[in-house]
This record gives C-alpha cells, structure tokens and sequence, in this order.
C-alpha cells in the first residue's frame, strides 16, 4: 500500500495569515482515487496565532469549499503538522504542538446513484499528537 503524505513547509508557514479566502497548501488523494484531503492555509486568523491551518475532505477533484464550517479539522499554530491516508476510509492528522479548536472524526458524502450498491463513501479522521502535550508553550 502506497502512503501518501504533506508536511507543512517552512514558506508554508513563515506565509503567515492573510484576509481574503483560505489557500490550499497541499491536495492529498486517498489511495482509491475517490476522495481528496485538502490542507489549506486558512485566512485572518487573528492576533492569537501565528498561522492556522484547515483540513477538508472532498469528493476527488472537487474544489475548496467556501465555507470554513465545512473544515474537519481547524487548528492554530501547528508544528510538525503531517496528513496522511491510513487507507481509503482513514485519514490521520498528525502533529508535534497545535492547538485544535474545531474537529470532526467522520466526512461522508452520498454517493447514489452514482456507485450501485453503495450509499455512502465514509471517511473516518483521527487526531496523532506526536507529544504527550500538544498545546504549544504560552508566551
């Protein structure tokens, strides 16, 4: 099984925030081609962070929603932040600090009549932190 994976990179976070729409940093197809995980650079985060980041899950191909309610997962701050496919009913979010202040573990969408014998595409999302303190240190 092929895993596929994004680090966030250092221009990525030295970019900072911004107002205006979120901008997607990396595109991350799940291994059956059906789905994609979106990590976007989520704008005007506001003078409490540094930088934040949004996960979005999409039907393949689809773009960006403009909604950020529709996002699995908001954090600020993050560092060492990695997403990556477990397989292609699983998505791991993985990181050394952040602070996570929105998080959903399931994305479906309704796939009838498009795919017989199914009727719905299930992907579940689960949060690594790579330290046994994940809050990044207060300044």
């Amino acid at each position: 099984m092929r895993v596929l994976a994004y680090r966030v990179t250092l221009g990525a976070l030295l970019a900072g925030c911004d107002s205006g729409p979120g901008r997607v940093v990396a595109r991350i197809p799940s291994p059956d081609g059906r789905s994609d995980a979106l990590v976007v650079r989520e704008r005007g985060c506001g003078a409490t962070c540094d930088i934040a980041h949004g996960v979005y899950l999409v039907a393949h191909g689809q773009p960006l929603p403009d909604d950020a309610d529709q996002a699995q997962l908001l954090l600020n701050d993050a560092e060492g932040l990695r997403v990556r496919w477990r397989d292609p009913h699983m998505l791991l979010v993985e990181y050394r600090r952040a602070v996570v202040y929105r998080f959903g573990n399931r994305w479906y969408r309704d796939v009838r009549p498009s795919e017989p014998g199914e009727r719905f595409y299930l992907v579940e999302v689960r949060l690594a932190p790579a330290d046994s303190v994940s809050f990044p240190p207060i300044e």
